[in-house]
């Protein structure tokens, strides 16, 4: 089972960029938590939030918000449909 690399070269440089990026998706996350982005999200199924109203909840500056909500779409945490964010399973 362990005798031979089983990654392919992309495969392989795709885990490197997982493990580099790991520690921000792990901070984004964690404030996310820590500054009640998430469970805004979570009380707002199933019509989630606008930016300006996850502002308005966690009393978080616009840029804040986006940069997190932002980072939360590319670590699938979150989702969006008409400029409208939506906690996904992962970010449950």
């Amino acid at each position: 089972m362990f005798d031979k690399d089983p990654l392919t070269a992309l495969q392989a440089l795709e885990a490197a960029q997982r493990l580099a990026f790991a520690p921000l998706a792990f901070q984004a996350t964690a404030v996310m938590r820590d500054r009640g982005v998430l469970s805004a999200l979570a009380d707002a199924v199933p019509r989630g939030l606008a930016i300006s109203e996850v502002v308005e909840k966690t009393k978080l500056s616009p840029y804040a918000v986006r940069v997190l909500l932002e980072a939360g779409l590319g670590l699938h945490i979150v989702w969006r449909r008409d400029d409208r964010f939506h906690l996904g399973k992962l970010g449950r």
